[in-house]
């Protein structure tokens, strides 16, 4: 399957838990083919040097 994991949904991921880490942890086995875009890398990377 392919899917787009948005900022929100990597940042859920990261801090929560729950069904967004579910996904970035099938993300990271292989079961799920992941794709993002330039835009979305620079949105995760001004969102993180917030404060």
């Amino acid at each position: 399957m392919r899917v787009v994991l948005d900022t929100n949904v990597l940042l859920s991921a990261f801090v929560w838990g729950g069904a967004p880490r579910q996904l970035l942890n099938l993300a990271r086995g292989g079961q799920l083919n992941t794709f993002t875009s330039p835009a979305l890398l620079d949105e995760l990377a001004r969102v993180l040097r917030e404060p």
